[in-house]
């Protein structure tokens, strides 16, 4: 049992609770295209981004694919589909 907090057990009841990396989004995009700079990277972290394509009428065929760019601490996207549910979200990893 943890000191403080909590502990997370898998179904043997082994402890794995640092076997997990939490992971805290920076930033969720919503807008067709842009690019944002990020400050203050954490050390031995490099900037990641992922895409969440969720249309509201859970039709995934002939969505836009969009096209995310990283180099160094920016990121740029473009081509994301509106109004449909998809966002790019960006993380340190």
């Amino acid at each position: 049992m943890a000191a403080f907090g909590f502990s997370i057990y898998d179904k043997n009841n082994v402890d794995v609770t640092g076997v997990l990396t939490p992971i805290f989004y920076l930033d969720r995009f919503t807008a067709e295209s842009g690019s944002k700079t990020y400050t203050n990277k954490p050390e031995g972290k490099t900037l990641q981004a992922v895409c969440s394509l969720f249309p509201w009428n859970n039709v995934f065929a002939d969505r836009k694919v969009p096209k995310i760019t990283i180099n160094g601490n920016t990121v740029t996207w473009s081509n994301l589909e509106q109004g449909m549910g998809s966002y790019i979200y960006t993380f340190w990893g």
